[in-house]
């Protein structure tokens, strides 16, 4: 157990990044993928982000968002987690909670192509 929650706990956190590559001169049609799998006791969140142009979550950010947070986050339930944590992976890509646009423009002004998908499956035991 990788971090022992009020409920279960995580058990494991795999990140992988992979890119498509776009026009040859300005890189417009690339996509740039992360993707977060955290195993928990109870349940699987897979979350990706697909974007255009550059990475939205950097291994600094990762470990950004557990390191500094891990008294907090014991203290969660693994529903409290994954709401947590989704919050925050969406936050980290711009893309507002709900949204079923796959096009937008972030806070900075620079239009993106994006695409942000978050899944939640209840591990069968």
């Amino acid at each position: 157990m990788l971090l022992k929650l009020r409920d279960g706990g995580i058990e494991n956190i795999r990140t992988d990044e992979d890119s498509i590559r776009g026009c040859e001169t300005c890189d417009y049609g690339s996509k740039y993928i992360n993707t977060m799998e955290i195993t928990l006791t109870k349940y699987k969140v897979t979350a990706v982000m697909n974007q255009m142009y550059e990475y939205a979550v950097s291994t600094d950010d990762t470990l950004n968002l557990f390191l500094p947070n891990i008294d907090q986050i014991s203290r969660m339930t693994e529903d409290e987690f994954i709401a947590w944590f989704k919050e925050w992976w969406y936050n980290k890509c711009d893309v507002k909670i709900g949204s079923d646009d796959d096009n937008g423009s972030r806070s900075d002004g620079w239009s993106y192509e994006y695409g942000v998908t978050f899944i939640v499956k209840e591990i069968e035991k």
